[in-house]
């Protein structure tokens, strides 16, 4: 069960800076002022939340398979 938790908050973390980028970058077409500051800020707010997502998943895929081979072993 915990393995699920830790999966699905990587895919939200992964949604999430996926979502702020897309906002940052549709509002610089729509905005007057485009800012390089917000555009690099979101930029790497993305990487951040995609680093830490896909480790939550790939610890949570790695649970489980340590777990399926236990059993498996027995």
């Amino acid at each position: 069960m915990e393995n699920k938790w830790v999966e699905e908050l990587g895919k939200f973390l992964l949604d999430v800076g996926k979502y702020v980028l897309t906002a940052v970058v549709i509002s610089s077409f729509l905005s007057e002022r485009t800012t390089w500051q917000w555009l690099i800020v979101a930029i790497v707010f993305t990487l951040l939340m995609m680093v830490v997502g896909l480790m939550l998943i790939a610890t949570a895929n790695q649970k489980t398979t340590s777990k399926k081979s236990n059993r498996l072993s027995k």
